[in-house]
């Protein structure tokens, strides 16, 4: 069994600079309601700052009733802006 230094070392080449930072610019490039969608799973305001949890919890809320009534299109957006390469894959589960 691997250590938990072994771990950590072992997936240092998979790690992503700035992972956050990307993942915001793409949010924040996408329609208001998408990016606020996008923002509220990632618990953060536009500059990327934390949310309190009364606050977060709150967009959470919104975030559950505004998903759906997104377009297939926005949706998919949305999908790639958080995650580039399981985009599909997460449709897809969505689509289940």
């Amino acid at each position: 069994m691997l250590s938990h230094e072994q771990a950590q070392a072992g997936l240092q080449p998979f790690r992503i600079p700035d992972l956050h930072k990307q993942r915001l610019k793409r949010i924040n490039a996408l329609s208001a309601r998408s990016a606020n969608i996008g923002r509220a799973w990632l618990g953060v305001d536009a500059k990327g700052e934390s949310l309190d949890w009364q606050k977060r919890g709150a967009i959470l809320a919104e975030a559950r009733t505004e998903f759906p009534k997104l377009s297939a299109k926005e949706r998919k957006q949305l999908f790639v802006a958080l995650f580039p390469r399981l985009a599909d894959n997460v449709e897809a589960a969505w689509k289940l």
